[in-house]
């Protein structure tokens, strides 16, 4: 089950769904917004909101290959590298870490120039469904990494 969740996660996937999502929400009338709406100042502050969260979440990713780095010695570890696992796993992983710099840059610049809204919004959007299909897919990648580690030491099993 994981598995094929992984696969509709992946960064190619992430990227189709993501476009057609956007693609679709455009289509619809984007924001509903017009730009002497008063709504649209509470709008530009979900944005900035949207740059710090994004912000956080790019360095929680930084945080994970830390992590990764730092159990590298291990014996599972060294298994996905053999494999190619871990270097999928890096790879999605990097991915991500774009997707949130482009959220972060997106959604930033559209907080402090609120007349490229109109223009940038879509990227916003197709950048924070991106970024949330791939940081959904790496945490149930770490899970499963997490959950098969051994104790390296007999002493602490």
């Amino acid at each position: 089950m994981l598995n094929g969740y992984l696969k509709i996660t992946g960064p190619l996937a992430s990227i189709i769904i993501s476009t057609l999502a956007t693609w679709i929400w455009v289509s619809q009338g984007m924001l509903g917004v017009s730009k002497s709406d008063p709504r649209l100042a509470s709008f530009m502050a979900t944005m900035g909101i949207l740059a710090q969260i994004s912000a956080a979440m790019l360095g929680f990713m930084m945080a994970v290959l830390a992590i990764l780095a730092s159990i590298s010695d291990k014996k599972l570890i060294r298994n996905m590298q053999r494999t190619g696992h871990y270097h999928g796993m890096l790879r999605r992983i990097f991915i991500n870490n774009i997707g949130f710099g482009l959220l972060t840059s997106f959604s930033l610049f559209v907080s402090l120039r609120p007349d490229f809204i109109f223009n940038l919004a879509p990227l916003v959007f197709w950048a924070s469904f991106f970024s949330s299909m791939l940081f959904s897919s790496s945490l149930v990648m770490l899970w499963q990494i997490l959950m098969h580690l051994k104790p390296s030491s007999p002493d602490l099993e």
